[in-house]
């Protein structure tokens, strides 16, 4: 999977930490075969890391998590996908991505 860089101004101090911290926990979990499989497991409201990347605009995180196997189609407890919720936060180039990723599964 080819991820763009997303070209905006550089995020505020507090959710640049939020965004490194969970782009480590990433990269930890899925160098780890055992974690790996917790790719996409869900918090109590069935949002998975990748839905929570998608919501925080973080195209770094869902690109990685995406090539590690990430399911795009999975749904929270409102229906949501991630597609979904990169569209309903204005992320086109998440939203983009999350479709080109979804029609190459198809094929």
């Amino acid at each position: 999977i080819f991820c763009p860089a997303r070209i905006t101004g550089p995020p505020a101090p507090h959710a640049l930490n939020n965004i490194m911290l969970k782009y480590e926990l990433a990269r930890r979990m899925l160098s780890n075969p055992q974690k790996r499989q917790e790719i996409d497991q869900a918090d109590p409201n069935g949002n998975t890391l990748l839905m929570e990347a998608c919501q925080e605009g973080n195209i770094d995180l869902v690109c990685l998590l995406l090539q590690h196997g990430a399911d795009p189609s999975l749904q929270n407890h409102v229906q949501e996908t991630p597609l979904a919720v990169a569209e309903r936060n204005g992320f086109e180039d998440i939203a983009f991505l999350l479709q080109e990723c979804m029609r190459m599964a198809v094929e």
